[in-house]
């Protein structure tokens, strides 16, 4: 039994990630007890982050899971978007140092 998606990755990451090689979504599932303390690392697609957890392809998980799919799907967004604006900032930053006279 699935316990919650944790994390979601967009097929062109996934392809290159050594727990997945796929292009597809893939997610980090957390399973529920009693498989939830399970370290998994050590397997083909277990997580290296997170106890109990496997990385998932999206045909492998059912479809009423399909609102964590979304919000799995949104943190990814925003998390993006946001490691894009801190490196737009960390560029703009050593440009618009004043200068002295």
């Amino acid at each position: 039994r699935i316990d919650a998606l944790v994390e979601y990755m967009p097929p062109w990451e996934a392809l290159v990630h050594p727990k997945c090689g796929l292009y597809q979504d893939f997610y980090m599932v957390r399973w529920a007890p009693p498989h939830h303390n399970v370290d998994y690392s050590g397997m083909e697609n277990g997580s290296d982050t997170l106890c109990g957890a496997t990385w998932e392809p999206d045909e492998c998980l059912p479809s009423h899971l399909d609102p964590l799919r979304v919000a799995a799907k949104r943190l990814w967004i925003k998390n993006k978007r946001e490691q894009e604006q801190q490196q737009a900032n960390a560029q703009r930053a050593p440009n618009s140092s004043p200068t002295g006279s």
